[in-house]
């Protein structure tokens, strides 16, 4: 939280880790990654080739 902190600050954003909380931040992590993820719609041969049951992120660019 300290770090979160320092680059609010740094943003002009008012926030103090111990007087300001986010409640379920780890909640709010899985869904930021999950909306990331489900932009992710090309992936290499090679990557999918070392990641097998990565298929369903997408097709080959081109």
């Amino acid at each position: 939280m300290e770090h979160l902190a320092v680059r609010l600050q740094r943003l002009g954003i008012p926030f103090d880790k111990d007087g300001n909380r986010i409640r379920c931040f780890p909640h709010v992590i899985n869904i930021a990654v999950t909306a990331g993820i489900e932009h992710l719609t090309v992936t290499t041969p090679e990557f999918r080739a070392k990641n097998p049951n990565m298929s369903r992120l997408g097709t080959t660019p081109g």
